[in-house]
């Protein structure tokens, strides 16, 4: 097969679940392209709203809660008057531009990580510009906003319990097929502690925190470190990753240059084996990160919910005991000292995740939408709870 994957770069989440069913398609020896759909507009177009989503993100976390829950109450006037969104509109002008590419290359199916996408390829359906099967990945544990616009082929959810937030909308459960939110093959794998912590140079006996600040560096990381170290106390060390915020890690670096019990750590391609070293996890709920904490089974505590898909993934985690939440400073330093001194909690909550993760999502697309394309068009079967 010949698949091509649309992402959007607006938060690191939808690259990497594409990218994770980009890998496990080519171990399968099937030819996939991973792009970006916004340049089908033009590259410049893609950085300019995805820079302008970060930084109303950062700066004005209530603004955009407010658009989302414009968007997310705006299904009822869809219903009611089969208008398009801004949104959907947004994508058309360079609709023409992906259904030529689709056709020269021949792709055999198309699959979506982000509502552009799922739009711009429901309009190409709409008017017959599209003759091959799409599929769209939801990546947090709730229905996006205006996801009812897209008529794929199928949708892939992660859990059961996140059906009722599809239907609501008018979405055929028919058309959901439930197996997780698909991570990148390393995360599936697990290192020994101790091991993790040797290749790490880390310290074996000490309690470990791993705070992730998130490819947006939202929250307040620095002011959480010294909270956690006044509260919890000991023998305990605290990592923070700050990726590519170089603001972040300048500032985290110079406030604790002469604290061993800090290490301050940069873009790494190792936060996998981070993870197996640590003990517990800070991260904000975005959907993708806080699935793979899930699949390597690591305590979490989700810290400063963006208003919107953010907050209702750290409701979905709280409700089925996989994780505390907080905004505040002090309650998330108690937490985390919570967890790391409570071992009956931790257990609790490592069973929680271990019955409500898919660690092999990538694989289950793949091997669906390879079935699908041996049916050669007979309809989906049911059910995929």
């Amino acid at each position: 097969m010949k698949i091509l994957i649309l992402s959007c770069s607006c938060g690191g989440g939808h690259d990497s679940a594409g990218r994770a069913v980009r890998d496990e398609f080519l171990r399968e020896g099937d030819e996939c392209e991973f792009r970006d759909v916004l340049s089908f507009f033009s590259r410049h177009y893609s950085k300019l709203i995805c820079n302008s989503y970060v930084e109303l993100v950062k700066t004005a976390p209530d603004i955009f809660g407010k658009v989302y829950e414009t968007n997310e109450n705006r299904y009822k006037e869809w219903y009611a008057k089969k208008s398009m969104s801004f949104s959907y509109i947004a994508q058309l002008p360079y609709a023409n531009k992906l259904q030529k590419f689709i056709t020269e290359e021949k792709f055999d199916a198309v699959i979506c990580t982000h509502l552009f996408g799922g739009q711009v390829l429901t309009h190409l359906r709409r008017h017959g510009k599209l003759s091959v099967p799409f599929y769209f990945v939801s990546t947090d544990y709730s229905c996006a906003p205006l996801l009812e616009e897209v008529e794929a082929d199928m949708i892939f959810v992660p859990h059961k319990d996140c059906i009722p937030s599809f239907t609501v909308r008018g979405i055929d459960e028919k058309k959901l097929f439930v197996c997780g939110i698909p991570v990148a093959e390393k995360f599936k794998r697990r290192t020994e502690k101790s091991e993790a912590r040797k290749q790490l140079s880390l310290p074996v006996d000490s309690s470990i925190v791993l705070i992730m600040s998130g490819s947006m560096g939202f929250g307040n990381p620095v002011a959480q470190i010294k909270e956690i170290l006044a509260r919890v106390g000991g023998n305990v060390m605290v990592i923070l990753i700050t990726g590519k915020n170089k603001r972040l890690f300048s500032k985290a670096s110079k406030a604790f240059r002469r604290n061993e019990d800090v290490l301050t750590v940069g873009f790494t391609d190792k936060v996998d084996l981070f993870m197996d070293a640590s003990d517990v996890i800070l991260s904000k709920p975005g959907g993708l990160s806080s699935t793979e904490a899930l699949v390597k089974n690591i305590p979490i505590v989700h810290t400063n919910p963006i208003p919107g898909c953010e907050t209702e993934n750290a409701d979905f985690f709280r409700s089925h005991g996989m994780s505390l939440v907080s905004s505040d400073v002090g309650e998330i330093a108690g937490m985390t000292a919570r967890i790391v001194t409570d071992q009956g909690l931790r257990g609790e909550m490592l069973d929680a995740q271990r019955k409500n993760s898919f660690p092999d999502t990538a694989r289950q697309i793949v091997s669906f939408v390879k079935k699908q394309r041996r049916k050669a068009g007979t309809e989906p079967e049911e059910n995929h709870v």
